[in-house]
């Protein structure tokens, strides 16, 4: 997801009008429930403790974190650059599933 982010310069989680499950249903993963949480920062100035601090403080960002529901969970950074409009940006990703 950060990858279609970063080429289309669209902080969406439909980014170029993408479906939001056509990266968990490319993978071959079958799920009954998905979310997704998606953060955006500057590129050598966010870790991993800073992004899942933000969703923490977001509502439904917080619900997808905690929801017991989920089973499986799948976190990666991609680097976006110009998406932010001042230099490097990187967008972190985290898909939430259960399978059927």
């Amino acid at each position: 997801k950060g990858q279609g982010v970063a080429s289309c310069s669209q902080f969406s989680h439909t980014p170029c009008g993408t479906d939001v499950t056509a990266a968990v249903r490319a993978s071959g993963y079958r799920y009954a429930t998905f979310g997704e949480n998606l953060f955006a920062g500057i590129w050598g100035h966010v870790s991993a403790r800073d992004v899942v601090m933000a969703w923490l403080q977001s509502p439904p960002h917080r619900a997808n974190v905690l929801d017991a529901s989920f089973r499986d969970v799948g976190a990666a950074p991609a680097r976006a650059p110009g998406l932010l409009g001042a230099g490097d940006a990187i967008v972190w990703t985290a898909t939430f599933a259960s399978p059927r």
